[in-house]
């Protein structure tokens, strides 16, 4: 009988330990809405560790680019990715994206994760201020509006 609840205990340790450390991924379709009346349609994931800092993904034809977490809370979701942000060098370039401004150098994805409204702004490099602080232009002209929703895997 002891052995028996050894197994039961390793189990439910084994079972525990996979729960704390599993994630909840949540597909995202988004089609939005420029200034132009031009629509874009996006898929990203939303990885949300129950410890750990979440992730945000982009996810393209045959790519799946990492996005920076800037805020993740209960409310709402930032992400962006870019070039100034001293990491590596991805292999998605904003030239890549179709209808992403030539002066733009990030993208920012800010979603309300309560109303799924969702604002896709083009980002110009960060300029610093005499008082030292750093900011960065919003390409106004080309921010894309919409609202995403859940999207299950097809397979």
């Amino acid at each position: 009988m002891f052995a028996t609840d050894k197994t039961l205990v390793a189990a439910i340790i084994a079972f525990t330990a996979t729960e704390a450390s599993a994630a909840e991924n949540v597909y995202l379709r988004c089609p939005l809405v420029g200034p132009s009346g031009e629509r874009h349609n996006y898929a990203l994931v939303i990885e949300t560790p129950t410890a750990g800092a979440g992730r945000v993904s982009l996810v393209g034809t045959n790519s799946k680019i990492d996005m920076k977490v800037v805020r993740m809370d209960d409310t709402l979701i930032v992400a962006n990715f870019g070039l100034w942000l001293g990491e590596a060098p991805h292999r998605f370039r904003m030239t890549d994206v179709a209808g992403a401004p030539k002066e733009a150098e990030q993208m920012q994805f800010s979603l309300n994760r309560i109303t799924g409204q969702t604002q896709v702004d083009y980002l110009q490099a960060p300029k610093t201020t005499p008082q030292g602080q750093n900011w960065s232009v919003v390409l106004d002209a080309f921010t894309e509006k919409g609202t995403c929703s859940k999207s299950e895997r097809a397979f």
